[in-house]
């Protein structure tokens, strides 16, 4: 609430009020955008929720762990996808050829990122994981599984940049 009362101090009035109509035009827009979002955070958690039933707890505490690995991943990925839509989402859809420049330099920023990361982690894998548990039997029984997991988030990774495009076309 503070926060609100400050910035309605300093941001200019604006010219009209909001208007539930004026966003017919981009409903459909909107409405994939939602159904998106709610497959993908299902996809985020589906496995999670049918490992949990399936396994015994102390080897889906192997997969958590694993998940806990890869997840530095993930953070890598997220200011590169942002930057990647702010700047795809700001050049005019008839104008191919800046649009094209801008892709392929995010899509190469995100694979200098991401890659060197995965590859290292994939092959590292035990020793990562010892150096961080101190245990070399838990290393050993969570490397394979995180060695699968760092692939897979690795290539969903670089679909960030894709995503971005279809978004911001």
């Amino acid at each position: 609430l503070a926060l609100r009362s400050m910035l309605q101090k300093e941001l200019p009035k604006p010219p009209g009020r909001f208007s539930l109509v004026s966003l017919r035009p981009v409903w459909p827009y909107a409405l994939a955008l939602i159904g998106i979002n709610l497959l993908a955070a299902a996809l985020n958690h589906i496995d999670k929720i049918l490992l949990g039933g399936l396994l015994p707890l102390a080897e889906f505490g192997h997969v958590v762990m694993a998940m806990a690995v890869v997840g530095g991943l993930s953070v890598a990925v997220a200011p590169v996808y942002n930057a990647a839509f702010a700047d795809l989402a700001s050049i005019p859809h008839h104008n191919a050829r800046p649009a094209a420049a801008q892709y392929h330099a995010h899509a190469h920023t995100i694979a200098l990122t991401v890659l060197p990361a995965a590859a290292t982690l994939h092959l590292l894998a035990p020793t990562a994981l010892f150096a961080w548990t101190g245990d070399r039997s838990l290393a050993s029984a969570v490397a394979p599984i995180a060695s699968i997991w760092i692939l897979g988030t690795a290539m969903n990774g670089l679909g960030h940049v894709p995503y971005a495009l279809q978004l911001a076309h």
